[in-house]
């Protein structure tokens, strides 16, 4: 860490010590003991603090409320910056906010006092692989899981997986990329995308820019997210129900596209596009 220093790193504490890849039986004393020496060697070293190194952890596998609540007891929020967590779900990405809103409540409890800690979604992603999925649906999930994020005040967002691992159609774990995975060396690209490719590219250059300002009406299973860049506006309209009647009338503006269902609409004023 003193070598990388100043660069801008996130150092994460372990990758899902809950789960698979913490080898002892005591999964969270046994972490909590590395992460505590962890942190009281990085304050001694000075790399903590205001202007030190971003310090980050559990990383847990999904969001882990009892796991994270013994790492908070423990104290470990005195280290940590940000909390990291893997909130994998097969459900719809929306399904993360009680959660969300549950964790946040509780590193108000346990913080030092003034010290702001966000909310980071290190590792989440959907596989095209998983039974009653594909390619579509993984392609309309990732601009809401992308956007559910930022309406929850969670500033990083990492999605998993770029790339194939492999292509067993009926391994999971080969289809959470968003390119195939055959490389072809003689022209570019050399991977064929997805159609989450396209949803990430086409969300990134619509909101490119933009910073999110607030979310508008908060009927069921509706989500208006407005952003804005000056004195521009853009509304990124999505649904993780049926859609309220009236909604786009209500904007007073009819040269807008309705995509029903679970795709995302981008809106600004005079056009329209989709995510999907």
């Amino acid at each position: 860490m003193s070598h990388f220093k100043g660069r801008g790193y996130l150092w994460d504490m372990w990758n899902e010590p809950n789960g698979g890849f913490w080898k002892s039986p005591d999964k969270t004393g046994d972490y909590i003991a590395l992460a505590k020496s962890t942190g009281e060697a990085l304050r001694q070293a000075g790399l903590l603090g205001p202007k030190g190194e971003a310090f980050i952890g559990p990383a847990t596998s999904e969001i882990d409320l009892p796991y994270l609540e013994a790492c908070f007891k423990a104290g470990l929020l005195d280290y940590w910056d940000a909390v990291s967590v893997h909130p994998y779900r097969q459900g719809a990405p929306e399904t993360v906010e009680d959660q969300y809103r549950t964790l946040r409540l509780l590193i108000r409890k346990y913080a030092p006092k003034d010290k702001l800690i966000p909310i980071i979604s290190g590792e989440w992603g959907y596989s095209s692989a998983w039974a009653k999925f594909g390619e579509e649906k993984q392609a309309k999930y990732l601009p809401r899981e992308l956007l559910t994020n930022i309406a929850n005040d969670v500033p990083l967002s990492i999605w998993y997986d770029w790339h194939e691992d492999g292509t067993d159609p009926k391994e999971s774990e080969h289809h959470f990329g968003i390119v195939h995975n055959e490389y072809h060396a003689d022209r570019d690209p050399v991977y064929d995308p997805k159609p989450a490719y396209t949803a990430m590219k086409t969300l990134n250059e619509q909101l490119s820019g933009f910073r999110f300002n607030k979310r508008l009406g908060f009927h069921s299973g509706e989500f208006q997210l407005l952003f804005e860049r000056g004195d521009e506006l853009r509304l990124a309209i999505f649904y993780s129900a049926e859609p309220v009647n009236g909604l786009f009338a209500a904007l007073g503006h009819s040269k807008v596209s309705i995509y029903w269902g679970t795709s995302v609409a981008l809106w600004s004023p005079g056009k329209s596009t989709a995510t999907k």
